[in-house]
């Protein structure tokens, strides 16, 4: 996406007449996925790098009329995957596991690719907005402990469940496991019964 662009609906349009509309301000990279954070404002990843970076509505709620802040969110930090001879080694993410939480914490987990290489990485963190009170940006954690090990996430799919769990696949097998958020640790399911892999 060159641009991000904001669904308007006005007045007493139905969904087939919505149209889009161009932000005012422009976003300040290239951009792929966002997320809707639990106090209005969207944080974005910036393609092929470890940064995102957060769009706030103005003073009438409008995103199109938002701003983005003037420095980008704190930089991912860097982790370690041994299945590709990861250590210490830049998260630039494509293609990856991103979901809010209930509690307004962020989990950004996976990738197809680090920095356009072609790997299956397990490599996550949580991103807390209010980390780091007064300064305007959030902290990240370390890195999580995930179940199923090196090679196994990737792209893999991931959601909120109602209940705040937040629950994620293992792309080379029918299993899913769920997040622990207080000890960043993933805890593997009982196989859901899936007659195939979840990639």
């Amino acid at each position: 996406m060159v641009g991000v662009l904001v669904a308007v609906v006005a007045g007493r349009r139905t969904e087939a007449q919505a149209q889009w509309t161009a932000l005012t301000n422009a976003p300040p990279g290239f951009l792929d996925p966002c997320l809707l954070l639990t106090d209005g404002s969207v944080m974005c990843h910036e393609y092929n790098t470890n940064r995102w970076h957060r769009l706030s509505p103005d003073v009438n709620g409008s995103y199109a009329n938002g701003t983005w802040n003037s420095t980008p969110i704190v930089a991912m930090p860097n982790g370690n995957d041994p299945s590709f001879g990861c250590v210490n080694c830049s998260y630039q993410p494509l293609f990856f596991c991103s979901s809010v939480l209930a509690d307004g914490r962020v989990v950004v987990i996976g990738g197809e690719y680090i920095n356009l290489s072609l790997v299956w990485s397990n490599i996550g963190f949580i991103y807390d907005p209010a980390g780091n009170p007064g300064t305007g940006q959030g902290t990240w954690s370390a890195q999580l402990t995930e179940a199923f090990g090196g090679g196994r996430i990737g792209d893999s799919m991931c959601i909120v469940l109602e209940n705040g769990t937040h629950v994620l696949s293992d792309i080379a097998s029918g299993n899913i496991e769920a997040l622990n958020p207080a000890t960043l640790t993933y805890t593997a399911l009982n196989p859901p019964g899936k007659l195939d892999q979840n990639n």
